[in-house]
C-alpha cells in the first residue's frame, strides 16, 4: 500500500484589473515579496522578471506581494467526507500583479498526508469550486457553524487589496458589498492547481493515476483516459509533471536514498522554482487571451472600416467615414502591435537557466499550453492590418487634392488596396516560386487537417519530401535552373498528391504534403506510383543536362485512437524520406 509522505498544494485564481488602471496593493496585510530564490544560479529570467515593486528594471514584468494577515494560520478548515471529517488549514497566500494587467491571487493548503487517495481526490475536486453553495456543507471553517465559502473569500480580499477586478471565469453570487452601490459580489468559478506530492510504495501506473486525479481536481468517478500518461513528463525514473488546462503538478516516489533531498531540498525548490515558472507561463496563456478579446472588441469586424471610401465609388449605400476615423484606426492597430510586441519581448525567452530541468519544465509548460502557436497566430493578422492600414493612410495623404484622385480612379488604381491585401497574404502565407503555401502556412493551417482527422476518426496522410540534387544544380547551371527543377519537383508532388491535399514548399528543397483518407490499403503505393511516373515523363525526352528527382516519405496514420501530435507524424514521415535519400541523391549533403 502507498503512503503519501507530502502534500502541498496551491490553488490559483487569474483575474484581469482594467487597462493602465493604477493599481496600489494596501500595505495592511500585504507586503512586497521578495524574489524566491532556489538554485544558486537562480535564472536571470526570473530575476529580471519579477522583482519587489514595478518598473524597478526594464524587464520587470511583475510585483510580488505576500499576504500577512492578523493571525496565523489564515484560515482553519474542515473537509467533511461521508467517511470522516479532515482538519486542514490555509497557511499562505500571495499575489502577482502582471504589467500585462493580469493578476494572480494563490493560497497554499496544508492537508494531513495520511488522508487516503480516493478521499484527497474529492478534497482537491471540493476545494477547487468556489461559487457553489452545496461545497459550504462540504468545507467549513472550524469552530464555526456559519456557511462559508472559499470564492466569497477570494472575491472580498482581492477587492480590499486591488479593487475592481474581472476573473477570467467568473459567476454572479448572491451577495452584495455592504456600501452604498451595493453592488454584486462576482466570484471566480473554479481555481487553478499546483500540486508537490510526494509518495513512497507506488508503482508508475498507479502514480499517473494519482497525477491525473489530482492535477484536474477530479473525483474518483472520473475515469482516466487510455494513454493519458503520453501527454505527462517523467525527467526521471521516478518523478512525473502532469500539466493541462486545469493545473500543474509534479509527483515523485522516494526512496531510501533520495528521500531527504525530495522533501526538503526539492519541496522548497518546486515552490521558489518551479511554481514561478508556472506563474510567468500563465500570464503569457491568459495574456495572449485578453490581447485576442481586445483585439475583437476595439477593432471593427466590417470590411468596409479598413478601406478608404475616396478610393472606391460611393455606391450601395456606403457610407463615407472621414480621413479621421481612417487615421484613429490606424493608431489603434498600431497601439495594440506595440503593445503586442513589447509582451512577447519582455515575456517570451528561450531558456530559464543553466540548470536543465528547470529548463525542460519551462518548455514542457509552453507546449502544452502552444504559446509560441498562439503567439504566431495573434501577431500574424494585426501586423499585416497595420501595414494594410499605414499604406491606406499614406495614399489617403497623397491623393488629397480631388482631381488627382478622379484620374486614380478612372486608372483603376484605387484597386490597389485589394491588391495590397492580397500581396499580404502571399507574403505571409505563399511562396512566391511556386505559389505553394509557405511554411508560415503549414504551420497556420496543417493544424486544421490534423484537427479534422481526429475529430472524425478519418486517415491521416503526411509526407515530407526533399528534392534531390537541388544545390548541385543550382551550382553547376545557375539558379534559373534551380528554380526550373524546382517547379519540376511541383509537379511531381500534385501529381502523386490527392486533389484536396495541402502541399507546401517549407524550405529551398523541402516540401511537405498533408491531407485525409478514408482507407491506408493502397494509398502509399499509389502516391509512389504517382510520384515515379511523372518523374519519368520530367526526364524522359526532356533535354536538360540534369535529372529532376524528390526524394519521399509517405505515412498514413489512423486517427481514431492516435495520442501523439503532429510533429511526431511528421519525424516519422522524414526519418523515413530521408532512408530513400540516402538510396537515391547522389548530391545529399550529409
Amino acid at each position: 500500500m502507498s503512503e503519501m509522505i507530502i502534500n502541498k498544494t496551491r490553488y490559483i485564481i487569474p483575474f484581469m484589473v482594467p487597462l493602465d488602471a493604477d493599481v496600489t496593493v494596501p500595505e495592511k496585510h500585504w507586503r512586497l515579496d521578495s524574489v524566491p530564490r532556489g538554485e544558486h544560479d537562480m535564472y536571470q529570467y526570473i530575476l529580471d522578471s519579477v522583482h519587489a515593486g514595478r518598473n524597478t528594471m526594464l524587464t520587470n514584468i511583475c510585483t510580488a506581494y505576500r499576504y500577512e494577515p492578523d493571525r496565523h494560520p489564515i484560515l482553519s478548515l474542515v473537509f467533511n467526507s461521508k467517511e470522516r471529517s479532515y482538519d486542514f488549514d490555509v497557511v499562505d497566500a500571495g499575489l502577482f500583479m502582471f504589467v500585462s494587467d493580469i493578476g494572480f491571487f494563490w493560497y497554499e493548503t496544508a492537508m494531513q498526508p495520511d488522508i487516503p487517495d480516493d478521499e484527497l481526490f474529492k478534497f482537491n475536486s471540493s476545494l477547487k469550486e468556489l461559487n457553489y453553495s452545496s461545497n459550504s456543507k462540504i468545507i467549513r471553517q472550524r469552530d464555526s457553524d456559519g456557511t462559508f465559502m472559499l470564492g466569497n473569500w477570494i472575491a472580498s480580499l482581492l477587492h480590499d487589496a486591488v479593487g475592481e477586478v474581472t476573473f477570467f471565469a467568473e459567476r454572479i453570487n448572491v451577495l452584495y458589498k455592504n456600501d452604498p452601490g451595493n453592488y454584486p459580489l462576482y466570484v471566480p468559478d473554479k481555481a487553478l492547481i499546483c500540486n508537490y506530492m510526494v509518495y513512497e510504495y507506488m508503482e508508475d501506473d498507479e502514480l499517473a493515476y494519482n497525477a491525473y486525479h489530482l492535477t484536474k481536481g477530479y473525483k474518483p468517478s472520473y475515469h482516466m483516459p487510455r494513454n493519458i500518461a503520453q501527454r505527462m513528463r517523467m525527467p526521471f525514473d521516478n518523478v512525473l509533471w502532469y500539466c493541462c488546462g486545469e493545473g500543474v503538478g509534479y509527483y515523485t516516489i522516494a526512496y531510501e536514498d533520495n528521500r531527504v533531498f525530495f522533501t526538503k531540498m526539492m519541496s522548497k525548490r518546486f515552490f521558489n522554482d518551479y511554481f514561478l515558472i508556472y506563474m510567468l507561463v500563465l500570464n503569457n496563456r491568459y495574456a495572449l487571451i485578453r490581447f485576442a478579446e481586445r483585439i475583437a472588441n476595439e477593432l471593427p469586424a466590417d470590411i468596409e472600416s479598413y478601406l478608404s471610401p475616396d478610393l472606391y465609388p460611393d455606391m450601395n449605400g456606403m457610407s463615407v467615414r472621414s480621413k479621421k476615423d481612417l487615421y484613429d484606426l490606424e493608431q489603434r492597430v498600431t497601439r495594440l502591435v506595440t503593445e503586442i510586441d513589447l509582451f512577447i519581448t519582455k515575456n517570451i525567452r528561450a531558456s530559464v537557466s543553466h540548470t536543465e530541468h528547470q529548463n525542460e519544465f519551462l518548455e514542457y509548460l509552453t507546449g502544452v499550453f502552444r504559446i509560441h502557436e498562439s503567439i504566431e497566430q495573434l501577431t500574424m493578422g494585426v501586423t499585416a492590418l497595420q501595414r494594410l492600414l499605414a499604406n491606406l493612410v499614406q495614399a489617403e495623404r497623397y491623393f488629397d487634392n480631388n482631381e488627382e484622385l478622379m484620374s486614380w480612379r478612372k486608372n483603376s488604381e484605387y484597386s490597389k488596396l485589394w491588391q495590397e491585401k492580397e500581396a499580404l497574404q502571399s507574403e505571409m502565407y505563399k511562396d512566391g516560386l511556386t505559389g505553394l503555401l509557405n511554411q508560415k502556412g503549414y504551420i497556420q493551417f496543417s493544424k486544421e487537417i490534423f484537427d479534422e482527422a481526429k475529430e472524425n476518426d478519418k486517415i491521416l496522410f503526411i509526407c515530407s519530401a526533399d528534392m534531390n540534387g537541388l544545390k548541385h544544380i543550382n551550382d553547376t547551371y545557375g539558379h534559373a535552373a534551380g528554380n526550373n527543377a524546382i517547379k519540376g519537383c511541383v509537379d511531381i508532388l500534385k501529381a502523386a498528391a490527392g486533389k484536396d491535399d495541402l502541399i507546401c514548399r517549407t524550405g529551398g528543397d523541402e516540401f511537405v504534403v498533408l491531407g485525409l483518407r478514408d482507407r491506408i490499403e493502397g494509398e502509399e503505393e499509389r502516391f509512389s506510383k504517382a510520384a515515379e511516373e511523372m518523374i519519368h515523363k520530367l526526364n524522359d525526352g526532356s533535354g536538360l543536362p540534369y535529372q529532376i528527382a524528390v526524394s519521399y516519405g509517405p505515412v498514413l496514420q489512423d486517427m481514431t485512437s492516435y495520442t501523439g501530435n503532429l510533429e511526431m507524424l511528421f519525424k516519422q514521415s522524414d526519418d523515413k524520406m530521408y532512408s530513400m535519400k540516402v538510396l537515391r541523391d547522389k548530391y545529399r549533403r550529409d
